[in-house]
């Protein structure tokens, strides 16, 4: 019950003589007090209440603020990770142009892709020939001053060697003279010539075009013995100057691939048996010879083993004639 009913309530029981007059006033002036502190004792409840919900506003904003951060941390993340996808892209489509326009650049043109073969094909023969030029800085040197020799053997073999090392080969032209050398009658002078000399006029009347090296080289070594020397040997360049430079190596001359009479012996006993391939004899022969001795090719073994059993199938019935193998 609020201050006012109980007020009337007072002058109730006062008109009706229940209470006094004195009690009455003083009834009143404690229900004006009452009356006047009741709104104090309920205001700090209202003030609890409001600040209670400025906390509670506060603090949904301050949820709401963050979780706006972490939705626009998401959108950044994922927009790094846009950007990277596409750089990456970029980067992938740059190498692949880069690639495509290497390989655009090593294909040659349609006009030009005879040429191109032509010159492939003219390479890879030269090379197999062995005859690759060389820089035209590249030169042979001239043999050293010569000594004297106890056999034309011995000079041959210093002479050829020499050569052999610096890519030339020399080959027998022409001999004269007679003398006796250790009961063996021969030539007092012979002429060497370099391997690539004077070229020969073909006598081939059919279509098939004859490879040859020659090239006209005028390089030449005379080797002689005389009396004045006691029939020892030595040498003397007779025209110096090679037209041409050095091989690629010793095996681009035939006369450097020739076998020894040992070696084409070897040959003729292992061609005796039918199951040894080419490639197992040339491997015998190589293993049994000395690096100076095997610059020939398995394509060499392979034409001596087709010449030894051509010889020994046109030799049935009669006596086997051993054929001529190079050396």
């Amino acid at each position: 019950m609020d201050h006012k009913a109980v007020t009337a309530l007072a002058h109730d029981l006062a008109a009706a003589g229940e209470i006094t007059p004195v009690a009455l006033a003083a009834f009143q002036q404690l229900t004006a007090a009452a009356a006047a502190v009741e709104p104090e004792q309920q205001q700090p409840s209202a003030v609890v209440s409001v600040v209670q919900q400025h906390q509670h506003q506060q603090h949904h904003h301050h949820h709401h603020h963050q979780h706006q951060h972490q939705q626009q941390q998401q959108q950044q993340q994922q927009q790094q990770q846009q950007q990277q996808q596409q750089q990456q892209q970029q980067h992938q489509q740059h190498q692949q142009h880069q690639q495509q326009h290497q390989s655009q650049q090593q294909q040659p043109q349609h006009g030009d892709a005879a040429v191109v073969v032509a010159a492939a094909a003219a390479a890879a023969a030269a090379a197999v020939a062995g005859a690759v030029p060389p820089p035209a800085s590249a030169t042979i040197p001239c043999l050293p001053p010569s000594r004297l020799f106890d056999s034309v053997d011995e000079l041959y073999n210093f002479i050829q060697g020499f050569h052999r090392d610096n890519g030339a080969a020399l080959v027998k032209r022409t001999s004269r003279g007679k003398h006796e050398f250790n009961g063996t009658v021969g030539p007092t002078s012979i002429l060497y010539i370099c391997d690539r000399g004077p070229r020969r006029a073909s006598k081939s009347a059919g279509l098939r075009k004859v490879v040859t090296h020659k090239i006209d080289c005028p390089y030449r070594v005379r080797a002689t013995a005389t009396k004045g020397s006691n029939w020892k040997w030595s040498y003397k360049v007779a025209q110096d100057g090679h037209n041409h430079g050095p091989s690629m190596g010793p095996s681009a001359h035939a006369i450097h691939r020739r076998r020894t009479a040992a070696q084409q012996d070897l040959a003729r006993s292992l061609s005796k048996h039918k199951t040894l391939s080419a490639r197992e004899m040339d491997n015998i022969i190589r293993d049994s010879s000395t690096p100076e001795t095997s610059f020939f090719s398995q394509k060499d073994i392979y034409n001596d083993r087709q010449r030894i059993r051509l010889a020994s199938l046109g030799g049935k019935g009669g006596a086997v004639q051993a054929p001529r193998l190079p050396g």
